[in-house]
């Protein structure tokens, strides 16, 4: 190898030698420390008024009310739920996707106007990868 080979050879490695090391450990660095799941989200305001409520191993819903009659569907999951993709549905007079239940934590689901009287209300929540039903919940 010639001269000026060589030290242009030893300049490189001598470079790398020391940017690699900080550059892994910026990396390392910035890895955030909150984990994703604990990001808030943004929730509508919970109705004032509750109408009725039933708990079970995993969910405590209440189905609350406005004034003006809306209805609005509060879940809080205690325990995590096994499966990864559960899902809210009404389940009777016909079924109505409300949403997705992630994990644990509050979602607020506003009814739709179609049920304005959601006597004997029938929740499920649906796995629909393995496409099971997880648990039924009927409030009075």
């Amino acid at each position: 190898m010639i001269t000026s080979l060589r030290r242009r050879h030893y300049y490189t490695w001598l470079g790398l030698a020391i940017s690699l090391p900080l550059v892994v450990g910026w990396a390392w660095l910035s890895i955030p420390t909150t984990p994703a799941s604990s990001i808030p989200q943004s929730l509508p305001m919970a109705y004032p008024i509750p109408i009725s409520s039933r708990q079970t191993d995993d969910l405590l819903v209440t189905l609350r009310k406005q004034s003006d009659g809306r209805k609005q569907l509060e879940i809080v999951v205690l325990k995590p739920l096994v499966g990864a993709a559960n899902e809210l549905f009404i389940a009777r007079p016909h079924r109505i996707l409300l949403g997705k239940l992630d994990g644990r934590g509050l979602y607020r689901f506003t009814l739709p106007d179609s049920l304005a009287t959601p006597s004997g209300l029938t929740l499920q929540v649906y796995d629909s990868i393995k496409q099971q039903e997880r648990e039924t919940l009927t409030l009075p």
